[in-house]
């Protein structure tokens, strides 16, 4: 739902409206195009790497209610970018590359806390699975007893009931070591690389920089 307009309060464009950017970050000439709406940023570099793209999306009933009665809040507005859109454009560029950068300077012990990290989240799984395996197995069985009128209905849904409450607990375990995980790393290359970057995001940016070392080396 998006709020009505009045004439002091233009109405939210959703069409997008695209600039270009260049931005002198660590005295390297960095260039992007970026595309806005009134409240989205989608940013991509185009030099010196090519193809890396961040966004920004805002687009929510509270987000709305503000850009409604403070067009300036707005990312874009008229067809063309806010300052507000400029500096959030600028922002995901700057920093989009400063993580590349970081990544790139060390890319051999980045590639190794990545291989890790999914080594121990595939344990975890492993773990976890073998934990909710004779949970499985009982429900099954459960199903068979029941259908063979060993419980009644009121029996088997309590059963059924218990059967879920330990599944919830472990899967909560197991969401839990999982995000821990992804967190030591991501501490981890804070403390090496001194940015803060996800696993995922760190294993997209290695993937740009071995783009970038076989086009550098072709």
């Amino acid at each position: 739902m998006t709020p009505t307009s009045t004439h002091s309060n233009p109405p939210l464009e959703a069409d997008w409206v695209e600039r270009k950017f260049a931005i002198t970050i660590e005295g390297k000439l960095v260039t992007g195009i970026a595309r806005a709406n009134w409240g989205a940023v989608e940013v991509t570099i185009t030099s010196p790497v090519n193809g890396l793209s961040r966004s920004r999306d805002g687009r929510g009933w509270l987000f709305a209610m503000e850009c409604h009665h403070c067009p300036d809040r707005r990312f874009a507005l008229g067809g063309e970018f806010t300052a507000k859109g400029i500096e959030v454009a600028e922002k995901l560029l700057t920093g989009m590359y400063l993580d590349w950068l970081a990544v790139s300077r060390q890319e051999a012990a980045v590639d190794e806390a990545c291989r890790r990290t999914r080594r121990e989240l595939e344990a975890l799984g492993q773990e976890f699975a073998d934990r909710t395996r004779p949970f499985f197995q009982e429900r099954s069985t459960l199903r068979r007893l029941f259908k063979a009128g060993e419980f009644t209905q009121r029996q088997y849904q309590q059963r059924l009931k218990e059967l879920g409450k330990h599944l919830d607990a472990i899967d909560c375990e197991r969401r839990e070591a999982e995000r821990a995980a992804q967190a030591r790393f991501t501490a981890w290359l804070e403390s090496h690389c001194g940015r803060r970057v996800s696993l995922d995001e760190g294993e997209r940016l290695l993937a740009e920089v071995a783009l970038v070392v076989e086009a550098n080396g072709s």
